[in-house]
C-alpha cells in the first residue's frame, strides 16, 4: 500500500479496515480503533506519515538523491528501506505510548492545527499567520490535508 508522505495513518485505517474485515477475530471492531506499530513500537498517529517514516526506519530524505564524487547514487550504497513493513493491530490499544483518535477525526484535526500552530511560531517567532486563518480557510487547509489535494 502505498500512502502519501503528507498524509496521517489514520486516514489510511478505513481502507486497511475494509481488506482485512475477513480476517478479524472482531470483524465489528471500528476502523478507528487500529493502529499500527514499526518493530514493536506504536506509530504515532497525528505525525505524518513520511516523518514516522524517517524516524523509525533509518531513511535519511537528503540520501535519497545524493551521490558520491564517484557517481554512485546513495541507493546503491544503502540498502533500501522500503517497503516498510508494519504491522497492523485492531486490538490491545497501547494506552501507555498512544492517546486514541476518535471516529469523527476531531483529534486528529486539532492535533494538526496545533502543530501547524507550533510550525507557524517556530518559523515566524508568532502563531498569528495560522490563528488569523478564517473558520472557511482553516476548514479549506484541513480538507486539503485529509483528502492530499495540497497544491504544491
Amino acid at each position: 500500500v502505498q500512502h502519501p508522505r503528507l498524509s496521517y495513518l489514520p486516514f489510511l485505517l478505513p481502507r486497511l479496515h475494509a481488506f482485512f474485515t475477513t480476517f478479524l477475530i472482531d470483524p465489528d471492531v471500528s476502523h478507528h480503533q487500529g493502529w499500527l506499530s514499526y518493530e514493536d513500537v506504536p506509530l504515532k498517529w497525528h505525525y505524518p506519515v513520511g516523518l514516522l517514516y524517517d524516524l523509525y526506519s533509518g531513511a535519511s530524505p537528503a540520501q535519497a538523491n545524493s551521490s558520491d564524487p564517484n557517481g554512485r547514487s546513495s541507493t546503491q550504497q544503502h540498502p533500501s528501506t522500503l517497503p516498510w513493513r508494519l504491522i497492523l493491530h485492531f486490538t490491545g490499544w497501547p494506552d501507555e505510548q498512544l492517546v486514541q483518535p476518535d471516529a469523527e477525526g476531531k483529534v486528529l484535526h486539532d492535533a494538526f492545527i496545533n502543530t501547524v500552530k507550533e510550525a507557524d511560531f517556530l518559523r515566524n517567532g508568532t502563531a498569528k499567520g495560522i490563528m488569523s486563518l478564517s473558520k472557511d480557510d482553516s476548514t479549506q487547509l484541513w480538507t486539503a490535508v485529509r483528502e492530499r489535494t495540497l497544491d504544491p
